[in-house]
């Protein structure tokens, strides 16, 4: 697995200093931000487009609705991107402080803090919590905070960060170069001395839920990184997929509300209003944009205004949640928060593993976002520069996410997958079930589909044959790759943009701890080389024979009886795989050689 590193003295060969006219607003740069990446990527828009207006229709049915009593904690990084002032300085802020302004920050959530309005004073409760990882991507404890050191950064010292190319300062993209945490599992933070997108100075800004992760993060000045400060509540709004209640205003002009659900901010419950950045607090007066006096969103945390923000709604609530339902289970799953790391450590049978990328490097966005198959539940990040991983073996030295589950023999088991994000992708996956290194073609591949649009989730039931190996961790392996006409891809083929996943899988009986029926069923050779099975409680209902690479040599039915026995002479086979059914529907596989 390759990754960019780049160290603070190489930095600032990236840093080209370019004259530009900075606007020096104190504001939040989202917006811009998002405009920017919807350029760049209009099929986000295109995504964003379709839950907004699934969202409308669920809004306008009443159907939409929160649980009182349902705290979802996001795992958190913050990464402190010094400049090398006095530790406890805005451009270098304390551990203490991180965590005390995280703190703060869950306490705007909850109505709690000083000033801040709760539900019994007219605000709401964003039944959200901020959790500072405890497990690093390197499976030691962690108290979530990171801390790099540009202070030898001339670029950084005078100008800070820049989200867009072709300004001055350090671009976005080698900061999260230098400092960054696998997205799917953690939600990055950084805090930066200076922050501008293109000519807009910002105190912060953050990308909206369903965005590619590269860019899922909020940045922030240290200014604002402290306790009383309700900035980050701001910007994780944002990450919910909050828009600011202006939304849609030019100015002084009023943003278009013809549907509430779906103009401004997409929220009823906050009243469109004009941009009041700079203006004096404008409580007790008339809200241009409505013809009455304003009724809080003046004061609402996602608002552009003169007063002190101080509440969000119950509808802001709702859109926020069902955001991070549909676009970050991944974060609500992450083991990260947990006290112990997970434990992948299995030693598969070695097979073919690929060593290189046939297509060329870039921001490909292509490959595997989630794998689920029984406990196997694994969401991973697509390739792209920030995360060159072309090939991963998550059944070793993986902690970050459970890469191993128990299936029943000869009973489905369904598995689903997620492809990237670009152009339309194929996906395959194998399972070794005769744990011989080899994924045999035509009896090992367990799914096969083509022609899948991005960020799309496939499904297959997956049924192991009576004659895959029982108890014995068997690799598994899935493919997500661009699905490039006349490309014929195979287990081992190298990816061309996409990604290869390997996960431990063993197969068990379908039998219950209580029944014994097929654990005492004996399968040996007799002195003549014939195969005798004895099974002293079932009948024996079927007996098929494998070849150790799947091929079925001989199937037997409707056998019922106790003791079966059976030439092999007729086979020219040393090594076999025999998989016994009984009268119950319970199986048993044994490896056998016949000298």
């Amino acid at each position: 697995m390759k990754k960019l590193i780049l160290t603070a003295s190489l930095f600032t060969q990236f840093c080209v200093a370019q004259q530009s006219n900075v606007k020096y607003i104190n504001s939040c740069a989202t917006s811009v931000r998002m405009e920017n990446i919807y350029v760049q990527y209009p099929y986000l828009k295109t995504e964003a487009r379709a839950f907004n207006l699934k969202l409308s229709d669920l809004t306008k049915s009443g159907k939409i609705s929160t649980s009182k009593n349902q705290i979802y904690e996001i795992p958190v990084v913050v990464h402190i991107i010094s400049d090398g002032s006095n530790l406890g300085s805005p451009g270098n802020r304390t551990d203490q402080q991180v965590i005390e302004w995280i703190n703060y920050t869950n306490e705007v959530f909850a109505g709690t803090a000083p000033g801040i309005l709760g539900e019994a004073d007219g605000g709401t409760v964003i039944p959200v919590k901020l959790v500072l990882a405890k497990i690093a991507p390197n499976c030691t404890p962690t108290n979530g905070v990171t801390r790099t050191n540009l202070s030898s950064n001339n670029q950084y010292l005078q100008y800070g960060v820049n989200s867009a190319t072709g300004y001055n300062g350090v671009h976005e993209s080698m900061i999260t170069q230098l400092s960054r945490w696998d997205p799917t599992k953690y939600y990055n933070i950084y805090i930066v001395n200076k922050l501008a997108t293109g000519t807009f100075l910002a105190s912060g800004y953050a990308s909206f839920a369903g965005t590619i992760p590269m860019f899922d993060d909020s940045f922030l000045i240290g200014n604002v990184c402290s306790t009383g400060q309700a900035t980050m509540a701001h910007e994780f709004g944002h990450a919910l997929g909050l828009w600011h209640t202006q939304e849609g205003s030019n100015g002084s002009a009023c943003p278009p509300n013809a549907d509430c659900t779906l103009d401004g901010d997409m929220v009823c419950d906050t009243d469109p209003m004009s941009d009041l950045l700079g203006s004096l607090c404008t409580t007790g007066t008339v809200n241009s944009c409505t013809g009455n006096i304003f009724n809080g969103v003046e004061q609402n945390i996602m608002a552009y205004t003169g007063c002190n923000r101080n509440r969000f709604t119950v509808g802001q609530k709702n859109r926020a949640i069902a955001q991070l339902l549909q676009y970050r289970s991944n974060l609500l799953n992450s083991p990260v928060l947990l006290t112990q790391p997970l434990q992948n450590n299995f030693n598969l049978t070695p097979t073919c593993i690929p060593t290189y990328m046939s297509g060329s490097a870039g921001d490909h966005h292509s490959g595997i976002t989630m794998v689920k198959f029984g406990n196997i539940n694994n969401y991973t990040e697509t390739y792209n520069l920030s995360n060159a991983q072309f090939y991963a073996d998550y059944s070793s030295n993986y902690c970050l996410g459970t890469a191993f589950t128990s299936i029943p023999l000869n009973a489905p088991t369904e598995l689903s997958v997620t492809v990237g994000y670009n152009y339309h992708h194929i996906v395959k996956a194998y399972i070794d079930y005769n744990n011989n290194g080899i994924f045999e073609e035509n009896t090992e591949m367990v799914f096969s589909q083509t022609n899948i649009p991005g960020s799309t989730t496939v499904t297959a039931i997956v049924t192991p044959p009576l004659g895959a190996l029982l108890n014995t961790a068997l690799r598994m392996r899935v493919i997500g790759d661009y699905d490039l006409p006349g490309m014929t891809y195979s287990a081992c083929s190298a990816p061309v943009f996409g990604q290869v996943e390997d996960y431990a899988v063993t197969i068990g009986s379908n039998l219950s701890t209580q029944n014994d029926s097929v654990s005492s069923v004996q399968i040996y050779t007799d002195s003549d080389k014939n195969i005798v099975i004895k099974s002293p409680q079932e009948k024996i209902n079927s007996v098929i024979l494998y070849d150790y690479s799947g091929r079925i040599l001989k199937k037997y039915d409707n056998i019922n009886k106790k003791e079966f026995i059976f030439s092999t002479s007729y086979i020219n086979q040393n090594s076999l795989i025999i998989a016994v059914e009984n009268s119950q529907g319970d199986a048993v596989s044994k490896k056998l050689h016949i000298d």
